[in-house]
């Protein structure tokens, strides 16, 4: 089974500036993700994708590291994760080179080289179309609350408000980790096809550092599950 890792990594970030290089422990926050995909020795080719010399720079320091530079208008705002992983795929020129495509984010620092194993064995043992990282809501979601016409509150789901928190069902959300797709679903943009299989991580080894608040967050779990427990 042969597979591609593609981390997307551009220099510009508003809530969090220059977050992809950022300082994480003495290390770019790059650092973790990179050396999570190299670690798990179950990835062929690892390619960062940037247009930023400094991403660029650090991600060189690994010669495992292939570096794909992305043009300005895969460096916006309004450029997708999956146009970025399309570009790569572009320039790679792939053809059926490929079992699986892996895409990692380079905002979220927890997740480990176990879990790049982990999922590598769900694809070799099930060969399904796809399996995403995903998280457990922290809150029940039967409980949501949203905003009617006037301001007011209102249950999104009020035909399950009376069920208790132990009968409720369980939600997942992706949390950017690992995407692990049959390449042609990468052409297709789309995350989800049929036969997706979950990889359920825990809360604190799934935060994806978007906010100043994240960024906080992440230090208090790296500092408490890797550093106090190394």
């Amino acid at each position: 089974m042969k597979t591609l890792a593609i981390i997307p990594a551009r220099g510009g970030s508003k809530r969090v500036p220059r977050k992809n290089v950022i300082d994480f422990f003495g290390n770019p926050l790059i650092d973790y993700t990179i050396r999570a995909a190299i670690e798990s020795k179950k990835l062929d080719d690892i390619v960062v994708s940037s247009e930023d010399e400094e991403v660029i720079a650090v991600s060189s320091r690994y010669k495992e590291i292939e570096i794909i530079r992305r043009p300005d208008h895969l460096s916006t705002d309004h450029a997708s994760v999956m146009d970025v992983a399309n570009h790569v795929l572009g320039i790679k020129n792939i053809n059926n080179q490929y079992d699986y495509i892996f895409i990692m984010l380079a905002s979220t620092p927890l997740r480990s080289s176990d879990d790049v194993i982990n999922i590598y064995n769900i694809l070799e043992e099930k060969r399904p179309n796809g399996v995403v990282s995903v998280t457990e809501f922290p809150f029940p979601v039967i409980y949501a609350l949203n905003l009617d016409d006037n301001g007011s509150l209102k249950r999104s789901f009020p035909e399950m408000a009376d069920r208790k928190t132990q009968f409720s069902p369980k939600y997942y959300v992706d949390n950017g980790g690992i995407y692990a797709l049959k390449p042609e679903f990468i052409y297709k943009k789309n995350y989800f096809p049929p036969d997706t299989h979950p990889y359920i991580m825990p809360f604190w080894a799934s935060i994806d550092v978007d906010t100043p608040e994240d960024l906080n967050t992440a230090k208090a779990m790296y500092s408490y599950y890797f550093k106090k427990n190394a």
